[in-house]
């Protein structure tokens, strides 16, 4: 059987098929590997080590022994970082990794408690709190919630505008909701190291516990504003700013995967 194969990739029209599989491969693989970093400080970061081995390929071709040697060395340290530096994307990387498209539905929130949390958000936006609230995906939150008060309790909007007002005890942290229920209140968020790709606005707490938990999860987090009221989604390592309440519907369901067809099926 493998002496078939062998003979078999050996043919040449097959061994041409197989070149140019392998650099549809290597180029699908780069092109995900530039959106996963794309808007991040690992675009910046890659562009860097690219411009490095740019410069290696053209010394090496030139023969200037020192600086070949030099930038090899270089080229040596960096790739050990990368792990380092990259430790979020590669985390995010493997989180889509794990998604498939047959446990959509699975995990897809319910509408009609999706448009709840919507009209809670604006409640507390008019009213000028703040609030923070995860949207539980595929990712186990367990890590936080053992540190949050627990509640188990059915969404609404008078629960999570009472949980942000500001003289309750739990309005600092922030609620997460797994599916059809309010899991846990008063959760505190790992924040993001960084605000590069944002560096036209400087980021509060909040925003910046969002990105961070966004960073390290498949979770889509919202933030609502003390300050200025605004509405902010933060998913996949990226944060859309000051969303406005017509636009929000449609941009949570494509992140939580909410199945428009069967949506209008249930309220037909």
């Amino acid at each position: 059987m493998f002496s078939f194969l062998a003979d078999f990739l050996g043919i040449p029209a097959v061994r041409g098929v197989m070149l140019v599989l392998d650099i549809l491969i290597v180029a699908f693989a780069f092109y995900q590997i530039y959106r996963l970093l794309a808007d991040t400080r690992g675009i910046i970061v890659l562009q860097g080590i690219a411009l490095i081995f740019l410069v290696t390929f053209v010394a090496r071709l030139l023969n200037l022994q020192t600086l070949y040697w030099l930038l090899d060395k270089v080229l040596a340290v960096s790739l050990l970082g990368i792990i380092v530096i990259f430790q979020a994307e590669i985390k995010r990387a493997l989180v889509m990794l794990g998604e498939r498209t047959f446990f959509k539905n699975l995990f897809a929130f319910d509408t009609s408690d999706l448009y709840t949390i919507i009209n809670a958000v604006y409640t507390i936006s008019k009213k000028g709190y703040g609030a923070l609230i995860v949207l539980q995906r595929r990712v186990d939150l367990k890590g936080l919630l053992d540190r949050a008060i627990t509640l188990d309790a059915a969404i609404s909007s008078e629960l999570i505008e009472t949980i942000f007002y500001h003289h309750n005890p739990l309005h600092d942290g922030a609620v997460i909701i797994d599916r059809n229920r309010v899991v846990a209140a008063s959760a505190y968020l790992p924040l993001s190291e960084y605000d590069a790709k944002n560096s036209s606005r400087r980021l509060g707490t909040r925003h910046r516990a969002a990105l961070g938990l966004s960073e390290q999860s498949d979770a889509v987090v919202i933030v609502v504003s003390e300050e200025t009221g605004s509405v902010s989604i933060a998913h996949s390592g990226r944060l859309d700013y000051n969303i406005e309440r017509d636009a929000i519907g449609a941009k949570l369901e494509t992140f939580l995967g909410v199945d428009r067809e069967r949506r209008k099926r249930k309220h037909a």
